[in-house]
C-alpha cells in the first residue's frame, strides 16, 4: 500500500509538472508569435521610413539643384545691375556736361 501511495504521489507530480511544461510551451508559442507579428510590423515600418527618407532625399537634391540655378541667376542679375547702374552714372554726367554746356553756350 506504501508503495501504491508512493506511485499516486509522483503521478500527481509528474502530471503536475506535465501540465506546467504545457503551459510554459503554450506561454513560448504564444510570444514566438506575438514577436513575429511584431517583428513584421517593425519590418514595414522601416520599409515605409526608408520610402520617406528616399523621397525626401530626391526632394533635397532637387532643392540643392534649384538653390544652385537661382544662385547664378542672382549673380547675373547683379553684373547686369552693376553694369546698368554704371550706364546710368555715365548717363547722369554725360546730361550734367550737356547742361554746363547749353549753359555756356547760351550765356
Amino acid at each position: 500500500m506504501l508503495e501504491s501511495s508512493r506511485l499516486k504521489e509522483e503521478n500527481s507530480s509528474l502530471s503536475s509538472t506535465c501540465s506546467m511544461l504545457k503551459k510554459e510551451f503554450k506561454s513560448a508559442s504564444t510570444n514566438k508569435n506575438a514577436t513575429q507579428k511584431e517583428t513584421e510590423a517593425l519590418r514595414k515600418d522601416n520599409e515605409k521610413t526608408r520610402e520617406k527618407m528616399e523621397a525626401l532625399d530626391a526632394k533635397l537634391r532637387n532643392a540643392n539643384k534649384d538653390k544652385s540655378s537661382l544662385l547664378a541667376e542672382k549673380a547675373t542679375l547683379e553684373r547686369e545691375a552693376k553694369t546698368l547702374r554704371s550706364k546710368a552714372a555715365d548717363m547722369e554726367r554725360t546730361v550734367r556736361s550737356l547742361a554746363h554746356s547749353r549753359i555756356y553756350f547760351l550765356c
